[in-house]
């Protein structure tokens, strides 16, 4: 649009649907700089109501002034040219329909440690649950950090993965080492998680929808402190996140709620 003086192109993220920048393709325009904004009055968020925002993003019962904040806000992206901002909203249009279409096949369930985690792994797997349903997020000790000094390639500030063959709980098809903005390094164990960073930022919303969300929106920009949300939060407490995917369990999800219950989890 044209404000008077110099050509300004810009797009707006809904806050809620954040957790569909992580499926933006790595090639996709990067705009200049981002305002967070109240898209009823236009004018830019305090620190102080982005801060609640973020906190509040992943919570189930929200008070309605966190409902409403949620509907109003949003992240005005500026881009240097039209066809940046054309090109951008067009693929953020596609990445948003595959992001919604993956959260309606995922229930996740927290618990509070790995064992247990593990422990619950063993008993969905003798309840008769698809091995390759099953998937487990959680952050990782110092051991598996010094393997990650010899991955190379990438930008911490996007995305920092690392592959390697191994089990966990007889669920787990491989293990994929992440970086993420204001969490640090996670392992995601299991076929949803593990095959790609886009499922692992989407399992029901673990992860992603402030800083992993943003990194992979931004090119270099520092984003850290947009990753201050609930469940982040959780990761950093060491709590561990265990994600079903629903088109493959062969249980109704009914069934695999009452499930992820009854062996200790917190399904979110």
């Amino acid at each position: 649009m044209d404000n008077g003086k110099t050509p300004t192109y810009f797009y707006v993220v809904k806050a809620e649907d954040l957790l569909a920048l992580n499926y933006l393709p790595a090639e996709h325009p990067h705009p200049d700089r981002i305002e967070w904004i109240n898209r009823a009055t236009d004018r830019q968020l305090s620190p102080s109501t982005l801060e609640q925002l973020l906190r509040t993003y992943h919570r189930c019962d929200p008070s309605p002034s966190v409902v409403k904040l949620r509907h109003t806000s949003g992240v005005r992206a500026i881009f240097k040219t039209s066809q940046d901002r054309s090109t951008f909203a067009r693929v953020f249009a596609e990445a948003c329909k595959r992001e919604k279409r993956d959260r309606a096949f995922t229930i996740t369930a927290i618990y509070t440690s790995l064992k247990d985690a593990e422990k619950a792994t063993t008993e969905l797997l003798a309840a008769g649950l698809a091995q390759e349903s099953i998937s487990i997020l959680w952050r990782t000790g110092q051991f598996v950090e010094k393997e990650l000094d010899r991955v190379e390639g990438h930008s911490v500030s996007r995305v920092l993965a690392g592959v390697s063959g191994g089990g966990l709980a007889g669920a787990a098809l491989g293990i994929a080492i992440l970086v993420l903005p204001g969490v640090g390094p996670v392992t995601a164990a299991g076929a949803v998680l593990a095959s790609a960073y886009s499922s692992v930022a989407t399992a029901s919303g673990i992860i992603g929808a402030t800083g992993a969300a943003m990194a992979t929106m931004l090119s270099d920009a520092d984003v850290g402190k947009y990753a201050a949300n609930h469940l982040e939060e959780q990761l950093q407490k060491g709590r561990v996140f265990v994600a079903v995917d629903t088109r493959t369990a062969g249980l109704c999800d009914g069934q695999l709620k009452r499930l992820l219950e009854q062996t200790g989890g917190a399904v979110v």
